[in-house]
């Protein structure tokens, strides 16, 4: 059976290996908010494109229509 001392020594060398992959999974974590914020900006910034793009297709049919007495 193991002495008190290496059960201890056991535990701490566990602690450390759990308290790294803590950090690393922050760091991971952090690392993918920062991914999701860019995301969701650049697609905040697109559909912003794309609702541009409708209201002057709109605005062209507009066109058309007055031409032709729609």
């Amino acid at each position: 059976m193991s002495s008190l001392d290496e059960r201890v020594a056991y535990l701490e060398r566990r602690m450390e290996v759990h308290t790294a992959i803590m950090v690393d999974l922050r760091g991971s974590v952090r690392a993918l908010r920062t991914d999701l914020t860019a995301v969701r900006t650049e697609m905040h910034q697109r559909f912003e494109c794309m609702e541009e793009r409708f209201e002057r297709v709109d605005q062209r049919f507009d066109l058309i229509d007055q031409k032709f007495g729609l």
